[in-house]
């Protein structure tokens, strides 16, 4: 194998592979890869690329396919729309508090919260779905609770976690419907978090932070992520990495190494946002007094 590898390498270091001694037409155009590879040079090239993946992972076929991703029981799109817009209408109740209604607008805060308080929401939805909004009660979030959510859910979700060069800009739209005067607010966040639904085959993602209809992953990315950046389906390993930069660029820690790809999500189970997490408890009990102060906020500031 090493004198195999050896005389690939001579072939790719000879002068017909450094371009040096074969004519070159004054006008050629290849739309791509180098121009003018003698051909012995394409062969000897393409077998030295083969070793490489035979012997290392780096080479890796593995696709987006072969990341598990929870498995969903589908509903129509119809279903989708009716459910968005019955979730946005939820309300959450802290203990000792009255129903509040969600400050979805504050796309760049609590949004884990924010996922959890849907994935409760279409946990506890009926078929048809009620008229009247659910209510995320602090004081109904048991154990008991939550595993009877996650083993027979009204409609499935999952969570989704993205993150990247998130850059969007908000303006701020008054009870009456009018804009205050002034550019629009520009923000930045390190990742994003929402719910996924099985629409006839396809997940599509449920987040009114971001908009008023089911949108798919790639759609949904985009409508915060610079068109030019492509956004991957990526393990937890590797996912990891991206936000642990994204993280560290937008704020005061040390960089590290910029990674391969820049902008990623996955796919985790209900209330989760890790695969390898337990069911949320803990962070569910405490979303109905988080989005309240959330909630707080955003009246203080309109």
């Amino acid at each position: 194998m090493k004198t195999f590898l050896s005389q690939i390498m001579k072939i790719l270091n000879s002068r017909f592979c450094r371009g040096e001694g074969y004519p070159r037409p004054k006008r050629a155009r290849i739309k791509s890869g180098p121009a003018n590879i003698h051909p012995l040079c394409a062969v000897a090239g393409c077998l030295f690329l083969i070793i490489l993946c035979a012997g290392f992972t780096g080479c890796s076929n593995d696709s987006d396919e072969d990341i598990p991703t929870p498995e969903l029981a589908p509903i129509t799109l119809q279903q989708a729309r009716d459910f968005m817009v019955f979730a946005r209408e939820m309300q959450t109740e802290a203990a000792g508090s009255t129903p509040q209604p969600v400050a979805w607008s504050m796309v760049n805060t609590a949004c884990q919260e924010r996922a959890l308080a849907i994935q409760y929401a279409a946990a506890n939805a009926s078929t048809p779905l009620d008229s009247e909004p659910v209510i995320m009660r602090e004081t109904e979030i048991t154990e008991q609770h939550v595993s009877a959510m996650v083993d027979h859910p009204g409609i499935d979700s999952a969570s989704i976690n993205i993150s990247g060069p998130l850059i969007s800009e908000q303006t701020i739209i008054m009870p009456d419907l009018t804009m205050p005067a002034g550019d629009p607010i520009p923000i930045h966040w390190p990742d994003h978090h929402a719910a996924v639904v099985n629409v006839d085959g396809d997940l599509m993602v449920i987040d009114p932070s971001t908009g008023d209809e089911p949108l798919f992953i790639d759609d949904w990315a985009h409508s915060f992520v610079d068109d030019s950046v492509e956004c991957f389906h990526m393990d937890e390993e590797e996912y990891q990495k991206v936000w642990s930069y994204w993280l560290s660029v937008m704020s005061p820690y040390e960089l590290p190494e910029r990674p391969a790809r820049i902008c990623g999500y996955t796919i985790t189970p209900v209330f989760r946002f890790r695969s390898d997490q337990d069911p949320q408890f803990d962070q569910l009990r405490w979303t109905p007094s988080t989005l309240e102060t959330q909630a707080g906020a955003f009246e203080w500031l309109m």
